[in-house]
């Protein structure tokens, strides 16, 4: 654009239809561009010919200039990038997390990232956390508050300015008292709670959850106070007993389990952060399936693996066949799993996010990520795998630590299995006394399917150490 400029009189908007008819090397166009840049460099007492020498150049500079110096800025960045991320990982990948912040996608995929390259995410913690990112010196990555679905950038700005005025807080109600409720509600709590952010205030989730009104009426008279300027006269001595009695105020209720705050994690995070609800099956799955991060070194061979659905997409081929692409993860790893319309016109009807599926299929590389992925021959709900893998479910009877052993036989027991659905899996009963023990098969008549619900009720009736499901090829 200079050079039209100074050497054929082109003005600045001149210069810049130039350029652009360079860029999409219109013949027609350039052809009349040639012809005004040689007319304005003959006025400057440029030779003729020289002018079109100038114009070929500019002309053949267009087709690669452009993407030469952007390769050249790309190149710088990439060593940049890379070298900080070797040198300094945490803080680097604090920053890329910070950047992305408000796309949960992305941050799932980092946090994976992060994970691989052996980074350890501290979870949110009112105390700790900033509203980004940020790496420590132990080279560990604190998860920042504005990666909190629900909790808005006013509101963290609130409880950091609190907490680097007044020290860390204490409890729920201090948390009440610190800040400003028209920057704090409901909602807010209620992210922070679920999250995990608010764990180092003195109690469970179950119990900071059903306290927040408590803690939202203690925040409005403190603010109401403040705006009418009563002050103690005893200044921090009211503070301090304050604290000390703010035990009683928690809500009595029954904690969480372990699946409900992994959901609340999955709600205002968008993964699992403290754990995952695969740990629970594991055990069972043990027993019949691979492990995704095993997958890779299976190439070519048939196997079974199990993981919860964490995206399906549904694909139309050029033919109009209908196939899907399923991301599952288990508690290590993800993979890639390739449904035909064979299958998927079959099983789509279940396949559902965060739905534990059982997979068998054949093991194939990615030839472009060079990741495992496989191609699904079958997808099965637990029940169903349990039907088809198991050999048996054994239920332990011992006379020394099981009281009433045969009233619950006679009038517990024989019930649950006649009321079960009916089906092929043996019954093994593993009778203990402390003389003597026997092991026995039920009748045919006394075979069922093994659902969950039947499980779940041995496992009461009995305890959960005394119900075993055996299988085919590993047990």
């Amino acid at each position: 654009m200079q050079i039209a400029q100074v050497l054929a009189g082109y003005s600045l908007g001149g210069a810049d239809i130039l350029r652009r008819a360079m860029g999409k090397k219109k013949s027609e166009e350039m052809a009349k561009q040639r012809a005004h840049f040689i007319d304005g460099a003959q006025k400057n007492n440029i030779d003729k010919h020289i002018a079109n020498s100038i114009f070929d150049a500019m002309e053949k500079f267009a087709g690669y200039g452009f993407n030469k110096s952007h390769s050249v800025a790309y190149a710088l960045i990439a060593y940049r990038t890379a070298w900080l991320k070797a040198h300094y990982p945490a803080y680097f990948m604090a920053a890329v997390l910070s950047a992305d912040m408000d796309n949960t996608d992305k941050i799932v995929k980092l946090i994976a990232e992060c994970k691989s390259m052996g980074l350890k995410i501290i979870p949110p913690h009112i105390n700790n956390s900033d509203y980004q990112f940020t790496g420590n010196a132990s080279g560990e990555i604190v998860f920042g508050l504005g990666a909190i679905k629900g909790v808005g950038e006013a509101a963290i700005e609130n409880i950091i300015a609190s907490r680097k005025q007044n020290g860390n807080f204490k409890n729920l109600f201090d948390l009440g008292r610190q800040v400003d409720k028209r920057k704090i509600n409901r909602k807010v709590l209620e992210a922070l709670i679920k999250s995990g952010a608010l764990d180092n205030l003195g109690a469970n989730r179950s119990t900071l959850f059903a306290s927040i009104d408590i803690a939202l009426r203690v925040s409005e008279q403190c603010t109401r106070d403040k705006e009418q300027g009563q002050l103690s006269l005893f200044g921090n001595a009211d503070l301090e007993d304050d604290l000390e009695s703010d035990t009683c105020l928690y809500a009595k209720v029954v904690p969480w389990d372990v699946e409900e705050e992994l959901n609340g994690e999955k709600s205002t995070l968008g993964f699992y952060l403290s754990g995952h609800p695969l740990e629970r099956f594991m055990p069972e799955l043990n027993k019949f399936a691979t492990g995704l991060s095993e997958l890779a070194e299976l190439q070519g061979q048939n196997v079974v693996t199990a993981g919860f659905i964490v995206s399906l997409r549904p694909i139309i081929t050029k033919s109009g066949k209908n196939m899907g692409i399923l991301i599952i993860e288990d508690v290590t790893s993800t993979a890639e799993i390739v449904i035909f319309s064979d299958v998927y016109n079959v099983k789509r009807e279940f396949l559902m996010v965060d739905k534990l599926v059982v997979i068998e299929g054949e093991v194939n590389i990615d030839g472009f990520s060079g990741n495992a992925r496989m191609r699904a021959k079958d997808i099965l709900t637990l029940e169903e795998a349990r039907a088809k893998y198991a050999s048996c479910f054994t239920i332990t009877l011992n006379t020394a630590t099981q009281k009433n052993l045969q009233a619950k036989l006679v009038n517990e027991l024989a019930p649950l299995l006649k009321n079960s659905p009916a089906g092929t899996l043996p019954i093994c009963i593993d009778y203990i006394q402390p003389k003597a023990r026997a092991k026995f098969l039920l009748g045919e008549k006394w075979r069922v399917k093994p659902t969950d619900n039947l499980l779940q009720e041995l496992k009461k009736m009995f305890g959960e150490e005394s119900i075993w499901v055996h299988y085919k090829n590993k047990n």
